[in-house]
């Protein structure tokens, strides 16, 4: 309704500010897009963002309050058949200091297939699954220099991230 379109938007702004991001409402109430405003930031003050909208979310919309929020329609879309219909599944990204990850990604509308996966560090990860969401970001419908930017942003050891099977 109205009344709480109009207090979540409020409520929008101020975590915002809070956080030096830019929130927008996308598709209605649908999705919530956010970005950092200038430099990324660190991964503790990310993580305290991210949890701060889901209380929000949670607070405005019970019914919609979920670990991961599905991609906008118009985001799933997009992605067409790129990816299964079976269940996604969430692995923590591994990632050693000195030698990265160990992963070989291309981009798909979906998000990142995964090419490639070395021994060492070792990942939850098989070939020709597609990494579609990470950290909470949902890497659907971004285009190819956006969805690098938020994954390179989102990139840590432990970051969570919603996999989805090889599509038939």
């Amino acid at each position: 309704d109205q009344e709480t379109a109009r207090g979540f938007n409020e409520d929008l702004r101020m975590f915002a500010a809070k956080f030096g991001m830019r929130a927008e409402l996308q598709d209605g109430l649908g999705a919530v897009v956010v970005r950092p405003v200038g430099g990324g930031l660190q991964q503790d003050v990310l993580r305290g963002a991210r949890e701060e909208l889901r209380g929000l979310i949670a607070y405005y919309f019970p019914e919609a309050a979920a670990p991961t929020a599905p991609a906008p329609a118009a985001a799933r879309a997009a992605a067409g058949s790129a990816v299964s219909s079976q269940p996604r599944r969430q692995v923590h990204l591994v990632v050693d200091p000195e030698k990265g990850a160990g992963l070989e990604l291309s981009p798909t509308p979906a998000g990142f297939r995964v090419d490639h996966v070395e021994d060492y560090p070792g990942q939850e990860l098989v070939v020709g699954e597609t990494i579609v969401e990470i950290g909470g970001c949902v890497l659907a419908g971004l285009g190819e220099d956006e969805m690098e930017d938020s994954f390179g942003e989102l990139f840590a050891h432990g970051a969570v991230l919603v996999v989805a099977p090889p599509g038939r």
